[in-house]
């Protein structure tokens, strides 16, 4: 567990700020959530969505985002307080993926996608030969 863990937080938003600041900041996490804002508003926005009184919040893929940019940074506060919170044993870190790893993944989900669209082609060809033999043409 990171030294940057160890503190107590009074809830998941101040998890959500304690992780900020070991990003470097509200522009600094900010201007890597969001690269079209300027610096200063994207910290003036993160700072916004992470106070209860303002009524600006993080999406879900902004706080995913904020949890992985902890995990690479090796801040897992944040998910950490997430899984007390909602009675979940604390995750650890997963080993990261070669890109080898990676792309074989994306070949295996590829692939299962090409069975699966044959076999709805082939049972739409078995349907439609179904189909083209008309009542009075059946031999019994």
């Amino acid at each position: 567990m990171s030294t940057q863990d160890e503190l107590f937080h009074e809830d998941w938003r101040d998890a959500l700020v304690h992780l900020v600041k070991a990003l470097g900041g509200y522009d600094a996490a900010g201007a890597e959530l969001w690269p079209a804002k300027t610096r200063k508003a994207a910290g003036s926005w993160l700072y916004d969505c992470l106070h209860v009184d303002r009524p600006a919040k993080l999406d879900l893929e902004d706080l995913e985002a904020l949890l992985r940019m902890g995990r690479d940074k090796g801040c897992h506060v944040a998910v950490h307080m997430l899984a007390d919170s909602a009675g979940y044993e604390r995750p650890q870190p997963a080993a990261p993926k070669s890109q080898r790893t990676v792309l074989l993944e994306q070949q295996a989900a590829h692939a299962e996608q090409i069975a699966r669209l044959q076999r709805e082609i082939d049972r739409l060809d078995n349907g439609t030969a179904l189909r083209a033999v008309r009542k009075g043409d059946e031999t019994n």
